[in-house]
């Protein structure tokens, strides 16, 4: 009897840790943004060219400022700094800013929002010949 008690405790413990696993992935693919908004850099090549777009996406209405920074790490000498305020919501996503750049160099981009007394960033390095 001890035994089939301590096999089942083990088998409930070991179905709680899927189910909270399960749960994690599910809640992370259709989680809000952490934070009041959340940001994002896209990356888009256009033959030669690589187009950086910084946007910002909130679930409610919000204000802030932003920081969007880009500088060539490779292949160049580029070092970018733009800023300012911002408004989103939701369906309303912000366009921050946009650059078109060499796609033959790689950039680190991050951006840097600040709404309701929070920060909220995000980087990400992109371009090289593909």
């Amino acid at each position: 009897m001890t035994h089939i008690l301590l096999h089942s405790r083990r088998l409930a413990a070991a179905a709680g840790l899927v189910c909270l696993a399960a749960g994690a992935t599910i809640g992370a693919a259709g989680a809000a943004p952490d934070g009041p908004a959340a940001c994002e850099i896209v990356a888009q090549r256009q033959g030669a060219s690589l187009q950086l777009t910084a946007l910002a996406r909130a679930e409610r209405a919000v204000t802030g400022s932003y920081t969007f920074e880009v500088a060539s790490t490779r292949g160049g000498n580029t070092r970018i700094r733009q800023g300012g305020d911002f408004t989103a919501g939701p369906g309303r996503p912000a366009t921050l800013g946009t650059l078109g750049l060499n796609a033959g160099a790689i950039y680190d981009a991050t951006l840097e929002l600040k709404v309701g007394g929070r920060t909220m960033a995000c980087t990400e390095r992109v371009g090289g010949r593909s």
